[in-house]
């Protein structure tokens, strides 16, 4: 990742393709007929903007059948270990595991041309700065795909990602301090893994939890995020005398 780092690209996932019940996601062994969602997560949507697309990137931990899927904007640049490279087309923001050059991340527009994307991943991400979930939701809403920000994943990455249900994360939040005392936390997280109850049913396109049609919100938001930026910077260099 620190060497494609060198080479220019940004930003580098470190998510292995060892993961284990991701709901609605990724299941081993990986965009296979024994994948637990095969038909639904294992196509490559060629149009629509990012809510359509965004699960491609899933695809590109396969090693069979990607090169004979036409017109995919993937390529394999390195192969041990295997590293695939593509663009945030084809790709939802993750705040899993990743690798990014600080300066492009806090700095770095991510489209000037477009004014939702006039904006680094840094300042974006004060939008919603306390929720990864609506974070996420809201570069699907502005159609972070526009800008084409060039990606890599690890697919032998040395993270592997478990993803809990609502009830199961509601119970890890309910453990009192007894149980935090008397168990590890490794039990616990295995305890809730166990929980017999439902994932929640997948969030459908468009189906964003009320942040649809908030862009006017989120450029003042981000103004504001601006603005309380260059009053620090302006204060700091009025201390130091410059």
């Amino acid at each position: 990742a620190a060497l494609l780092r060198g080479a220019g690209l940004p930003l580098t996932r470190l998510q292995s393709r060892a993961t284990i019940n991701q709901p609605g996601g990724l299941d081993a062994p990986c965009c296979s007929a024994a994948s637990a969602t095969p038909h639904r997560e294992c196509r490559y949507r060629l149009h629509g903007g990012s809510w359509a697309r965004s699960p491609n990137w899933r695809n590109f931990y396969c090693d069979v059948d990607m090169p004979a899927r036409g017109a995919v904007l993937m390529a394999t640049c390195v192969r041990r270990p295997t590293m695939r490279c593509f663009s945030s087309t084809d790709a939802n923001w993750s705040n899993r595991p990743f690798l990014a050059d600080r300066r492009w991340f806090l700095h770095a527009p991510l489209e000037p041309s477009i004014k939702a994307l006039n904006a680094s991943l840094g300042e974006l991400s004060q939008v919603v700065p306390d929720d990864n979930g609506a974070f996420e939701v809201h570069m699907l809403n502005v159609n972070w795909g526009r800008a084409a920000v060039p990606l890599c994943l690890s697919a032998d990455g040395v993270f592997e990602h478990y993803g809990y249900s609502q009830p199961q994360r509601a119970m890890l939040r309910s453990l009192s301090d007894a149980d935090l005392a008397t168990r590890s936390y490794l039990d616990l997280l295995a305890a809730a893994r166990r929980d017999p109850a439902a994932k929640e049913p997948p969030v459908a396109p468009g189906s964003n939890r009320g942040l649809r049609g908030a862009n006017a919100a989120t450029l003042a938001r981000l103004a504001h995020v601006r603005a309380r930026d260059k009053t620090r910077r302006d204060e700091t260099r009025r201390r130091s005398g410059r």
